[in-house]
């Protein structure tokens, strides 16, 4: 074994780490001035311009959205990715500035008289990320069917649904339907009778109910409302007509949207109690927004926003949120090409109809429209599937009615968060983020990535002859759609551009003021790749201070607030220059030395090091026995560093076969998505991990906490009835005596079965370990892998010597005895001569 690394390392260590130290010291006092810049302009609440109805920022720029949903309907009721902040980068980066996410009420009310503190910290810390890097949250009360009850995924809690009573026993789920719809048609749920009567109560304020409703928004708003990038709330997502089986004319949109209204109107004004400014986003019946206009009224049947006899600024603060889907396309595998026939009647006539007709009714009623949920489609590449041609019609279409989006749905993106996702040749476009002027035309080519843009700016004057103002944001996918840079044509040509080093994908373009002053009626702007790296780019990387995204949109500064910023900007610039070369450099020295794989000694026993240093571990075992089957905390790299700076430096980690493959034929890619992130997160400050199949009684068949899946349980033949569990035992064992369980005949059958590989059992166990090693098998940080936490002994029933830890040690005790009485007779033969 080695007992010293190499003087060399130690020299080149020790001159790197000076300059460090100087150049964090440098960054010290630029840390604590940042946030008085940049905090108070950051994500200010947008308003709704009474004209046009678009979104303005405090600052009088225009601006558009491009943006996913982040829904999980399911425990832990949110992405564990999102709290790693990085993954707002590469959204960010991707053009995405804005998300539509979910707040889910069972997550955070579990019982009626409970708040969940722990899913409202989760929730922050998603906002306070997305804000870190200028993405912007329109918080949504999330619903597809409402609950189990109703056939389909429960989105709000059983205390909730207890409150409404349920119709007479012949009408309840799933009358008129004969059995549950499938995965793939649970929209039919909408069709039983009791949904009608559920979502009727709700809309009728029956027994109260909107109090509930309103108790979540007042709980929402006073936790998030003052955060300056929450952009909006969706009061509730999709909702259905009401009991059309009572009355069929519920089914016209027209006459849903007088309830909704009714109900739309008391949340607003719960919420404006605490919150006077953040936009509201309300949506119809889905299929209002295809109905035409009847006697002026429109065909969601909504003739005003909501809060508008209590608030008459409301239309500046409210959204038509709506959706579109082409129905034809759901019958279809979404690989196949796309039939003209198909590519006529959805994206020529349903498409223009749907846009138009929104933006015809938010003339009609004021306030603002967005495109909250589109989806059926995935880019893969072919541009002749139905994934390809109906996402990039959608988005072509969003161009050109100047219309912000959010595609349904991010679960589709998040699994592949790195640059070479097919899909986004599509979704990361180019588009205008912010304008100071109204917009006339947009237009973007996904294939070739041509970009063009007109508008009329707002600004007429400028009192400083010699400076500049800004007059768009143009987001600019550089690695995606520009890889050997761009080309621009403006027109005036006098209009110039910056891209900054904190974000390069985002063009800022100036006009003089000399131009301003002109009063140029139309701006333009064409932005065009570059087809090889060898042509001229006329790409402006300036090194100018890196303003942050809501900085940038500002037109002017206070001259002390420039001069101050260019002077820690000037050493924030030195002291990154001196950080630079460290950052190449410390990978050499830290990567391979870093969890490099442990071994044993063979003399001693130890744990080695590959340098030959013994290791010693302290650590805690990470068991989360149930939903989520992992502790979230572990899902923020800090939590590492404080086990770090308690001496933790081995974690034992429950690797939950149930999470890991609830079914026989799925495999979760989400739970190992979040087993990978804890693992990594552990790792950066130096944390091993042992990965534990971990069981404390097997299953609940055998009375204790499932460890393994149902699925597995059935592969297992059952003992005869009588000596089922809980037999010998008369009750399950109270949980303080669990341990009890293994003494019933059914848990020493199963295990008995599973070490004698009965039905070829084995093959499970080693599709699990198979899994887990390819998934995590090169990290450097997993220590080892635990087969199974303490195995029982078999079926000591059938096989009493079971109960003695090796058959060897049978014989250890009959040898022994055997001697003993040996002796004992030569001793008392000894004695009588």
């Amino acid at each position: 074994m080695k007992s010293t690394r190499s003087s060399k390392q130690h020299k080149l260590l020790g001159d790197f780490m000076n300059v460090l130290i100087d150049a964090l010291l440098r960054l010290s006092w630029i840390m604590i001035l940042l946030p008085k810049f940049f905090h108070s302009q950051a994500h200010a609440k947008v308003t709704i311009d009474d004209d046009t109805g678009y979104f303005v920022d405090p600052q009088g720029f225009i601006k558009l959205f491009h943006g996913i949903n982040c829904v999980h309907k399911v425990a832990p009721f949110y992405f564990p990715k999102l709290l790693d902040p990085h993954s707002f980068r590469v959204l960010r980066d991707w053009g995405i500035n804005v998300i539509r996410l979910e707040f889910n009420w069972i997550a955070l009310k579990p019982q009626e008289n409970e708040i969940s503190r722990e899913y409202l910290d989760i929730i922050e810390t998603i906002i306070d990320n997305a804000g870190l890097y200028g993405v912007y949250i329109i918080i949504d009360l999330h619903q597809d069917g409402l609950s189990k009850r109703l056939g389909a995924i429960d989105a709000v809690p059983n205390w909730f649904m207890d409150k409404i009573k349920r119709p007479p026993y012949l009408f309840q789920y799933p009358w008129p339907l004969t059995k549950d719809p499938s995965k793939s048609q649970w929209f039919l749920t909408y069709a039983t009778y009791e949904s009608a009567h559920v979502f009727e109560s709700i809309y009728k304020n029956v027994s109260g109910i909107w109090n509930y409703f309103a108790e979540y928004w007042m709980i929402t708003t006073s936790r998030f409302g003052k955060k300056d990038n929450v952009l909006g709330y969706n009061l509730i997502n999709e909702p259905p007509p009401g009991n059309f089986y009572l009355n069929p004319f519920l089914l016209l949109p027209n006459n849903a949207g007088h309830s909704l209204l009714s109900f739309y109107d008391y949340l607003v004004n719960v919420i404006r109690q605490t919150d006077k400014n953040t936009l509201i986003f309300y949506e119809s019946v889905t299929y209002g927004i295809y109905f035409p206009f009847v006697n002026g009224i429109p065909g969601t049947g909504i003739q005003r926003v909501p809060g508008l006899l209590q608030d008459e600024t409301a239309r500046k603060k409210s959204v038509l949120s709506y959706h579109y889907y082409c129905w034809l396309l759901e019958s279809t595998p979404s690989t196949e090409n796309m039939p003209s026939w198909k590519r006529y009647l959805c994206d020529k006539l349903l498409l223009n109809y749907a846009f138009n007709n929104a933006r015809s009714i938010v003339k009609y009623t004021g306030g603002g429209r967005f495109l909250t949920e589109f989806g059926l489609c995935l880019p893969d590449g072919n541009p002749d599937s139905i994934n390809t041609v109906e996402c990039n019609a959608v988005m072509s279409a969003a161009d050109r009615n100047f219309e912000s989006w959010t595609y349904w749905d991010g679960n589709e993106l998040f699994p592949n968060l790195i640059v070479d996702n097919i899909s986004l040749r599509s979704f990361s476009r180019t588009y205008p983020q912010s304008t100071a002027g109204q917009p006339v035309k947009l237009r973007f080519d996904v294939d070739s990535g041509v970009f063009y843009y007109a508008f009329v700016p707002t600004q007429k004057y400028c009192t400083n002859v010699d400076a500049a103002l800004l007059v768009a944001e143009i987001f600019v996918p550089m690695s995606i759609h520009y890889p050997y840079g761009v080309r621009t044509r403006f027109v005036p040509e006098q209009l110039y551009y910056k891209m900054y080093e904190n974000n390069t994908n985002l063009m800022f373009v100036y006009a003089p003021c000399t131009l301003i002053n002109t009063n140029i009626e139309l701006m333009e702007i064409t932005i065009i790749p570059n087809q090889t790296q060898y042509k001229h780019s006329d790409n402006n990387y300036s090194h100018l201070p890196t303003y942050s995204k809501s900085v940038s949109i500002l037109s002017t500064r206070s001259s002390k607030q420039h001069k101050l910023l260019g002077d820690f900007m000037n050493v924030l610039i030195d002291a990154l220059l001196r950080l630079s070369w460290i950052m190449i450099l410390l990978p050499k020295f830290f990567h391979s030395q870093a969890h490099a794989k442990v071994t044993i000694d063979d003399d001693t026993g130890y744990f080695v090091d590959p340098q030959g240093f013994i290791k010693l571990f302290h650590g805690i075992n990470c068991v989360h026995k149930v939903a989520p089957f992992y502790f979230p905390k572990l899902l923020d790299p800090h939590s590492f560093r404080v086990l770090r700076d308690w001496g933790i430096n081995v974690i034992r980690l429950e690797f939950n076969w149930i999470a890991l493959k609830p079914q026989e034929n799925e495999i979760s890619r989400e739970y190992l998505d979040i087993i990978e992130t804890i693992i990594d997160n552990a790792g950066l400050y130096g944390v091993y991990i042992i990965i534990d199949l971990h069981q404390d009684g097997l299953s609940k068949r055998l009375g204790a906490i499932d460890a393994v899946p149902n699925w597995f349980m059935d592969k297992i033949k059952r003992p005869p009835y009588l000596f089922q569990y809980p037999w010998p035992l008369t009750k399950d064992p109270s949980k303080s005596q669990w341990f009890l369980t293994y003494a019933t005949y059914e848990s020493a059958h199963v295990f008995e079965s599973i070490y004698k590989n009965v039905s070829g059992i084995w093959n499970y166990f080693a599709e699990y370990w198979m899994i887990t090693t390819s998934r995590f098998g090169k990290k450097d940080n997993v220590l080892g892998y635990n087969l199974i936490n303490e195995p029982p002994p078999g079926n000591f029933y059938l096989n009493p010597f079971l109960l003695l830890p090796s058959k060897f040690q049978v014989c250890n005790i009959l040898v022994v005895l055997f001697l003993n009485i040996f002796i004992i007779l030569l001793y008392s033969l000894f004695h009588v001569f």
